[in-house]
């Protein structure tokens, strides 16, 4: 969206940016020591971006906050906070506040919000029920998150926030022991590949690409910017997969063959193009675990 929006601003240096910065990516936590601390608390999109990503997403949100009366703060004054906080977290090398220590007034809204739970609780079960079914993905996730198999709880629709992107939300409310106990689910994908038995977890990687590309295809048909019949061959091709993957478990002399060839080696390259790069890293991944053998996956073009 950035070079869209501000294409001025793309040539900026590069930073790990948090990718998809706003007014709610900011919380509270304890950290090793006890501590009450306030920073920014989700970190599942960091990407090497401009940093001027950030800056402009996190003021857009500023604003969407404002005019939702979530801020009580002018616009500019607003955009000239977050460049001075910026400023001063690069000084501080990002570190978070803690707040036993300074802010105090930071301190005092957050201590007020964690002793309140009566309040939570009836913020949460102020929210809609979910009508008709939960949909299976979430209800399963929801499930699994539960503290014991077979627990009764209530479904409702949670009310998203600004970094939510227009996806459903889902929270299971249950008695627990004496109490009550919340889980929430977001638009989730379920894998199916069961729990990790070893550290090269093969079935994990290779049934989230699975998830993920079917996913994609899901999206080209709703876009319509796939054919009929590219999507109805690379269906025939997923379909095919495990008839492919028995074919490789035939192949384990070939495989010993490779190994005596190569084995001296101290390092190994693993390359790939387009979707076979993930292919490429996990390759190298699985040879470190495994070989305790150096190894680096590459994309293809990279190597130019």
């Amino acid at each position: 969206m950035l070079p869209a929006v501000c294409p001025e601003l793309i040539a900026a240096p590069r930073v790990l940016a948090v990718g998809d910065l706003h007014i709610e990516n900011f919380g509270t936590w304890r950290d090793h020591e006890g501590r009450l601390v306030w920073g920014i608390n989700d970190f599942d999109e960091a990407f090497p971006l401009p940093y001027t990503q950030d800056l402009v997403r996190l003021a857009t949100s500023a604003v969407l906050g404002i005019s939702a009366d979530l801020l009580r703060i002018k616009p500019k004054e607003a955009s000239a906070a977050i460049l001075s906080g910026y400023a001063e977290g690069i000084k501080t090398a990002g570190q978070p506040f803690v707040l036993a220590e300074r802010h105090k007034w930071l301190a005092a809204i957050a201590l007020a919000r964690l002793e309140n739970p009566a309040r939570f609780w009836r913020k949460l079960a102020n929210f809609p029920d979910v009508r008709g079914k939960t949909p299976a993905p979430a209800r399963k996730a929801l499930e699994n998150l539960m503290p014991d198999a077979g627990l009764s709880y209530k479904t409702v629709r949670r009310v998203s926030g600004l970094g939510s992107l227009g996806r459903q939300r889902f929270a299971a409310i249950a008695d627990w022991l004496g109490g009550k106990i919340a889980r929430e689910a977001d638009g989730v994908i379920y894998t199916l590949a069961g729990p990790e038995i070893s550290i090269a977890s093969t079935k994990a990687f290779t049934a989230q690409m699975a998830a993920l590309f079917l996913f994609a295809l899901y999206l080209g048909q709703v876009r319509e910017s796939i054919s009929k019949d590219l999507l109805a061959h690379y269906i025939r091709e997923l379909l095919d997969l495990p008839g492919k993957v028995k074919t490789l478990l035939n192949c384990a002399a070939e495989c010993e063959r490779i190994a005596a060839e190569f084995h001296a080696f101290d390092d190994f390259l693993f390359l790939g193009r387009a979707i076979h790069y993930p292919i490429a890293m996990d390759g190298a991944l699985k040879l470190k675990e495994v070989s305790y053998v150096h190894a680096e996956g590459y994309a293809t073009g990279d190597g130019k």
